[in-house]
């Protein structure tokens, strides 16, 4: 979505606690009566407090942790080639970029100082990068130099997927919709049969993808469907008038779409049908990711974290450990998964990581 209508709320800023005091020793003039009495008092005290009662468990690690990356702006996509490897765009033309899992996170050059929406790696070599303005930007060499190409369009792009390292997408502005079948080296666009803003994109294999958005004439929220690798668009039906921010399908059948209000539609049938999944939030969910067909996170503003385990049949809440606006998420398995987000203004950013499926250890 585009920075003037992406909502993003403020961290709400916590006391730090403060340091505990230095204690001074003190000499105490205690009687022999009273320190006997002390000594039987505190022996009972034990007693009782021990008897029947296990050790008190360890504190609990945080389900989702923060990792620093040498950068102090908002993000808007992470993506991950597998457990490792893994990138990160945002404002300014940001590009960071681990190769450990997000324990350390360096900056990479992107050439541009524009936002960058959206990134793709369908390999651990191959990426793309593409924002305002019709940028796209490719790499590869894992981001050590970032090329621009052009997508054929002055567009802001907002989108993009790549279902191997041959066919790619990209979405954007006024339902612009731009594909490639090698690599990059060219760029096709294609007939959306819509104007609607279209901000995110699934490419499942070299036939089937959908895209969604929403529609400003129709009031509603936009999806859009292909059979052909993205050569001819139909409508889909979403029986909602929430704006859509993104999608995922774990196959060809089985999909989720995310947006405001708390929307979350589910379709098992590749989107001849939708049906609305229950959020338990209100929250504008910005972003969703499945690992598989049982497992996923939806993710969105005021640090909204929410996971599912059956499919979407049920959705949990976690702690995320933060306020701010939390505009994707990438997931390599059912246990560990990527988070991204910023204050709303662009001027400061997070990255959130775990290694537990989002639960608390």
């Amino acid at each position: 979505m585009p920075e003037a209508t992406d909502p993003r709320p403020s961290l709400d800023q916590t006391t730090p606690v403060p340091a505990p005091s230095r204690h001074r020793s003190r000499k105490l003039a205690w009687s022999a009566a009273a320190l006997l009495a002390a000594i039987v008092v505190g022996v009972i005290v034990v007693v009782l407090l021990t008897r029947g009662h296990a050790a008190e468990p360890a504190p609990t690690a945080a389900a989702w942790e923060r990792q620093r990356y040498g950068a102090s702006v908002g993000l808007y996509d992470v993506t991950f080639a597998d457990r490792d490897r893994g990138w990160a765009v945002g404002f300014g033309g940001t590009i960071v970029a681990t190769a450990d899992g997000g324990a350390t996170w360096a900056p990479q050059s992107s050439g541009t100082s524009v936002v960058l929406y959206g990134i793709a790696f369908p390999d651990r070599q191959r990426g793309y990068a593409v924002g305002d303005g019709g940028t796209l930007l490719i790499t590869k060499d894992s981001g050590q130099t970032w090329r621009r190409s052009s997508a054929g369009t002055r567009a802001s792009l907002f989108g993009v997927d790549f279902c191997d390292a041959r066919h790619g997408l990209v979405v954007g502005l006024d339902g612009t919709v731009v594909s490639t079948g090698d690599g990059g080296t060219s760029w096709s666009a294609r007939s959306s049969g819509t104007r609607a803003y279209l901000e995110g994109v699934a490419f499942v294999d070299s036939s089937h993808a959908w895209a969604v958005g929403f529609d400003f004439e129709a009031n509603a929220g936009a999806i859009l469907a292909t059979k052909d690798g993205g050569v001819t668009w139909s409508a889909q039906s979403s029986q909602s008038s929430a704006y859509l921010s993104d999608v995922a399908f774990g196959d060809a059948t089985h999909g989720w779409a995310v947006g405001e209000g708390g929307t979350i539609l589910a379709t098992t049938d590749g989107g001849a049908t939708w049906s609305a999944q229950s959020s338990g939030t209100g929250a504008f969910l910005r972003a969703v990711a499945f690992s598989d067909l049982d497992h996923g996170w939806a993710v969105g503003e005021g640090g909204t974290i929410l996971a599912t385990t059956d499919g979407g049949a049920t959705w949990r809440a976690q702690r995320s450990g933060t306020s701010w606006g939390l505009t994707a998420v990438a997931g390599a398995d059912a246990v560990r998964g990527w988070v991204v987000g910023g204050d709303g203004n662009g001027g400061a950013g997070v990255i959130l990581a775990t290694t537990s499926g989002g639960a608390a250890q």
